[in-house]
């Protein structure tokens, strides 16, 4: 969990986070579409710049790819 999910007052049925947990079917957890968006841009980053750094091409790529926003919008 992350701090955020604590500030908002956790709840349960909240989707917040990288993994889900369904603590009534032990069949492990799920990657949420946060997840996959992180491990796109990463990955994507990494191809581009072993440096570390975030390409801000990748950044265009997964905005299109899962029809996002960019943050200020």
């Amino acid at each position: 969990m992350d701090n955020y999910e604590w500030h908002e007052s956790y709840r349960p049925e909240g989707k917040f986070g990288l993994f889900l947990i369904n603590r009534e079917v032990l069949d492990g957890p799920k990657i949420t579409k946060g997840a996959n968006v992180l491990m796109w841009v990463i990955e994507k980053s990494f191809l581009e710049d072993k440096s570390g750094q975030v390409s801000e091409r990748a950044l265009l790529e997964v905005q299109k790819k899962y029809n996002l926003r960019a943050s200020g919008s």
